[in-house]
């Protein structure tokens, strides 16, 4: 599964709204554990069929401002415009799947972990 890019506030918005879950990834060039962590947040999302989208936050300033994001990673999981995981500066991916499955348990979501 190849991340998508989203490069405008618009396309932030519209994602939000999905009727699946959906993971935003903010990450910055100057940011090491950013880069050693992408390749583990793209295997999570392949492994529990979470879309994925990535936010370069030096490219694309406005979209982490306008969500009051200044420190990096930071990962955003949203359902239906709900913002239910959040998690910036330290991601435990443990932390992250028992949250997940904790929600997709209370929904009734479908899901194969």
């Amino acid at each position: 599964m190849q991340p998508n890019e989203l490069t405008s506030l618009q396309e932030f918005n519209n994602i939000k709204n999905s009727e699946d879950l959906v993971l935003v990834y903010f990450h910055s060039d100057k940011c090491s554990v950013c880069h050693s962590l992408l390749p583990k947040i793209i295997n999570f999302c392949e492994k529990y069929h979470i879309e994925l989208f990535l936010v370069d936050s030096n490219k694309y300033p406005e979209i982490p401002s306008q969500n009051l994001i200044m420190s990096f990673p930071a990962l955003f999981v949203y359902y239906k415009n709900f913002e239910i995981i959040k998690m910036v500066r330290f991601v435990d991916l443990t932390i992250l799947q028992n949250k997940i499955n904790e929600f997709r348990n209370e929904f009734g979501l479908r899901y194969n972990f």
